[in-house]
């Protein structure tokens, strides 16, 4: 072999490796691929701080379309727009928002056609934890025009009023219900990769690449599992007052779904951490069988290039009974993703779909906005959805939230229209019309 083919040869073989990606990626330790891994993996953090952040206002704008047909028998549409103002320091909100849905349904004794058109649109105020709002507009055109008489006569009497409503219990409720769910979505531990969740850690191989096989550390999990619950549960108590009866079901629900934990298991696992570069780490999920009270499933998750597929088989109490859901994620691009998501029941080897979503997602974050741009197609059994959506946030400053004048106080109008007695939320008082 002369020196010009071995050349050649060489430079082959430099190129294969260059473009092929077959470089020797880094050994990192175990900690440092974690971090690696959640960093790679913080887009919905960011987008919840975002979100969440008290140093700005946030001005929201959204259009919604909805069109759906089921078994052609019925068919309509739904048209949703707002504008919103929030302030997450002082917690004030306004939003005006506007609804209109067309259906068309056929009677089937008949052979006619029933149609409704609705339109409605709304504002609302949330300052210093008091509540305020508007019926700026409501129409209905349906066939049934008696129907839609009474309607429209009981819409105009608070059409074009504020109106508010404002109780102690209610203020309190709002208050809690804010600090609460923050508290639950700003949690690390609903994003990170933590080692301790982690057991049975080995150096190996994967794909050539370096990697961490792992199993999953049960009891942290269910630590994990129980601390989320506690957070949800500390929401749902501040939207309900938190009335003794309530604590009472509520401390025995906790203590029935730590029993139901105790039970958890993951068994035949076969997960990787695995190391492409310094700054890229895939998990693979070969498979894992989980177990929760009577609930058993085979769960995977596999990575090719920029797709994500996660599956999971769901075992039914009939052994002749599963059902697998199975979705796709595919990066199209930096900020645009294709989502394919299916659901089908297997009995004795007969095959029924019961779910199919597909689509496109746009995302886009950056220190100043944020923006959401959903395309779904939505097969549910004979029902057929459409949606289409353009959401975007931007971070604004000085917005004036304003209490508007003449507001009526809602309690004392129902009061007096129903002519008896109206309950005030969560506490043990009534409200006597006249």
């Amino acid at each position: 072999m002369n020196l010009k083919k071995i050349w050649l040869l060489g430079a082959f073989l430099c190129s294969a490796v260059v473009f092929t990606g077959c470089w020797k990626a880094p050994n990192l330790s175990f900690e440092e691929t974690l971090k690696v891994y959640s960093e790679q993996n913080k887009a919905v953090k960011e987008i919840i701080s975002f979100m969440n952040d008290e140093t700005h206002q946030l001005q929201s704008n959204a259009k919604m379309k909805i069109t759906f047909e089921k078994d052609k028998v019925m068919k309509g549409n739904s048209e949703r727009e707002w504008e919103s103002f929030s302030d997450k320091k002082t917690q004030n909100a306004e939003m005006e928002a506007s609804v209109n849905v067309n259906l068309e349904s056929e009677n089937q004794s008949t052979g006619g056609i029933w149609k409704l058109a609705t339109n409605l649109k709304l504002n609302t105020l949330l300052k210093d934890y008091q509540v305020f709002f508007k019926l700026s507009d409501f129409n209905v055109d349906t066939d049934q025009k008696e129907s839609a008489g009474m309607i429209l006569a009981m819409a105009d009497a608070f059409k074009g009023k504020w109106f508010s409503l404002n109780t102690p219990e209610l203020k309190e409720v709002l208050q809690n219900s804010a600090k609460n769910n923050l508290n639950f979505w700003q949690n690390d531990k609903l994003y990170e990769a933590n080692i301790a969740y982690y057991t049975g850690v080995v150096s190996t191989k994967y794909d050539w690449d370096p990697a961490w096989k792992v199993d999953f550390n049960t009891e942290e999990i269910q630590n994990l599992m129980l601390e989320m619950y506690d957070l949800s549960l500390s929401w749902e108590l501040s939207v309900t007052s938190g009335s003794q009866e309530m604590l009472a079901q509520q401390q025995q629900m906790r203590d029935e779904f730590q029993q139901l934990l105790s039970g958890m298991k993951f068994e035949n696992t076969e997960a990787y951490f695995v190391i492409r570069s310094a700054k890229k780490v895939d998990f693979i999920l070969k498979n894992t069988d989980f177990s929760l009270g009577e609930m058993k499933m085979k769960l995977s998750q596999e990575l090719d290039n920029d797709k994500i597929i996660a599956k999971a088989i769901i075992f039914g109490v009939d052994q002749n009974e599963n059902f697998t859901v199975k979705l796709t994620l595919d990066r199209d691009g930096k900020n645009n993703f294709k989502i394919n998501l299916s659901a089908e029941k297997e009995n004795n080897k007969k095959v029924e779909k019961l779910l199919e979503l597909s689509g496109r997602i746009k995302v886009a974050l950056t220190d100043q906005l944020f923006s959401l741009q959903p395309q779904l197609k939505i097969n549910l059994d004979s029902l057929k959805v459409n949606v289409e959506a353009d959401y975007s946030a931007k971070k604004i400053e000085n917005h004036t939230f304003t209490v508007p004048t003449d507001v009526q106080d809602i309690k004392e109008v129902l009061g007096t229209l129903l002519g008896g007695s109206l309950p005030v939320s969560g506490a043990n008082q009534t409200l006597t019309g006249n």
